[in-house]
């Protein structure tokens, strides 16, 4: 008999990309958390979010779970974006209205004792994606090189600044003289998870792995 897809799961992260599976994997391994009942799967963008939940509402095991928790960026519209991904969650999930504005307001809420919750990167409802809260933990003189190796590179002098995505990929072709992905830095723990910037997301999933339920 083939697996069921949450079989044996009790914690589910579902991640816009690669970066942030990477990131999950990478607080899970740092922290020390028992990854055995805990299952990640990317969405492969975050408009995949409604389909996916629906094959897995389905499945026997999703009442089972104790927490359900997605990670996606903020992008240019924080707002909105909660609002997407907890309306998803209202439809697909048949969480009663009330739930879902109280999810949009507080970040969580518990439905039939599971916890859901949505992190948007960079946190603290500000606009950006997860290359905002790596490039927070570049150091000052380290930024200053990237932004001087930027500048180098534009002809019109009064180019607008580069983006955190930019910044990061130029970061990391200088750290490992080769030109790697956010998921394999994040495997080759290149980034700096102790870094203030990372706390609020390490807490959620602290929080949420420590959820059981009622």
């Amino acid at each position: 008999m083939s697996r069921k897809p949450l079989a044996g799961t009790k914690h589910l992260f579902l991640v816009e990309g690669q970066p942030e599976e990477g990131v999950v994997r990478a607080i899970l391994r740092r922290d020390g958390h028992d990854k055995s009942a805990t299952q990640i799967r990317c969405l492969k963008g975050v408009t995949n979010l409604k389909s996916v939940l629906r094959t897995l509402v389905s499945e026997p095991e999703w009442h089972e779970l104790g927490s359900v928790t997605v990670v996606v960026d903020a992008d240019d519209d924080p707002e909105a974006r909660s609002t997407s991904v907890w309306n998803a969650l209202g439809t697909e999930c048949r969480l009663p209205d009330a739930e879902v504005d109280r999810g949009k307001k507080d970040g969580y809420v518990v439905s039939g004792s599971i916890r859901y919750a949505v992190w948007l990167s960079p946190g603290d409802g500000s606009h950006g994606t997860i290359e905002d809260m790596v490039v927070a933990t570049i150091e000052h003189d380290v930024r200053d090189r990237i932004m001087a190796f930027w500048k180098q590179g534009q002809k019109d002098p009064n180019e607008a600044e580069p983006t955190a995505k930019a910044i990061v990929a130029i970061w990391l072709a200088l750290k490992t003289n080769k030109g790697i992905g956010l998921r394999t830095a994040f495997e080759r723990a290149l980034i700096d998870l102790d870094h203030p910037a990372f706390e609020p997301l390490r807490e959620l999933i602290r929080t949420q792995l420590g959820h059981r339920r009622s």
